[in-house]
């Protein structure tokens, strides 16, 4: 579930810094929500895919 997420990562290329902080912005919110929904899906017992 969480995988589709990490298509940001992409956008981390750019050639500017405005782009590359814009996308590093979105790469560590979702690394936030990630981690949110991964421990409540662990809480839940639901096996948290890969």
């Amino acid at each position: 579930m969480p995988c589709h997420r990490h298509g940001e990562v992409e956008l981390e290329h750019g050639t500017d810094d405005e782009t590359r902080d814009m996308a590093q912005k979105i790469i560590d919110a979702q690394k936030e929500d990630i981690a949110e929904m991964t421990a409540m899906l662990d809480r839940m017992g639901v096996e948290v895919p890969e």
